[in-house]
C-alpha cells in the first residue's frame, strides 16, 4: 500500500528531478559525440597502414580510452536516474489506483 505521504515524495522527487534527467541525458548524449570525436582524431594520426591497423590504433588510443569511460559514467548515472523516475511514477499510479478502489469500496 503506498501512504498520502509516499505519494507525496514521489510527486516532490519527480518534481525536483525533472531538470536533472534531462541534464544527465544531454551529458550521455554529448559524451557520446565526444567519444565518436576522439575515435576520428585517433584514426587519423594513427600510423601510415591498413585500415584495420589504423582502427586498431584508435580502438586502443588513451584518449578513446578515456571518451569511453566518460560514456559509460554517464550512461550510468542517466539509466539510475530514469529507473527512480520510473519507480516514483508507479508509487503515484499506484496510489492513484489504491484511492480509486477506496473511492469504489
Amino acid at each position: 500500500m503506498i501512504t498520502d505521504e509516499r505519494a507525496n515524495e514521489a510527486f516532490h522527487w519527480l518534481e525536483n528531478n525533472t531538470a536533472n534527467i534531462g541534464r544527465t541525458r544531454a551529458t550521455m548524449e554529448r559524451t557520446e559525440i565526444l567519444r565518436k570525436r576522439a575515435r576520428k582524431r585517433a584514426f587519423i594520426d594513427a600510423p601510415d597502414g591498413s585500415v584495420a591497423a589504423k582502427e586498431a590504433y584508435a580502438e586502443t588510443h588513451s584518449d578513446v580510452v578515456i571518451a569511453d569511460d566518460a560514456y559509460i559514467a554517464a550512461v550510468l548515472e542517466f539509466e539510475t536516474t530514469r529507473a527512480k523516475q520510473q519507480l516514483e511514477t508507479i508509487a503515484l499510479d499506484v496510489w492513484r489506483t489504491e484511492c480509486a478502489n477506496r473511492r469504489r469500496a
